[in-house]
């Protein structure tokens, strides 16, 4: 009784790593869809880079215009309120 139900076991214990390295061969055939390079992931990222720096000097650009445009506007008006007395 006892070399049959170690050989059950046995069975098991082989069925259970063979379905386990099943899973493995599926999800390694399954890689080549899901993932990509890593040279093309670095040149996404380099030129996404690019984009958002390109967008950061627009945006600061567009807040120092700002800034300097509500100097000058100030200066003038100082100017104006000075000259009138």
């Amino acid at each position: 009784m006892n070399s049959e139900t170690d050989i059950a076991l046995i069975k098991k214990d082989i069925k259970y790593l063979k379905d386990g390295v099943d899973d493995i061969k599926n999800k390694m055939n399954c890689m080549g869809t899901n993932y990509v390079s890593k040279i093309e992931f670095d040149l996404t990222n380099k030129d996404h880079d690019k984009r958002v720096s390109q967008i950061e000097k627009l945006v600061y650009s567009a807040i120092g215009l700002a800034v300097i445009t509500l100097g000058k506007a100030l200066l003038d008006l100082v100017v104006v309120a000075r000259a009138s007395q």
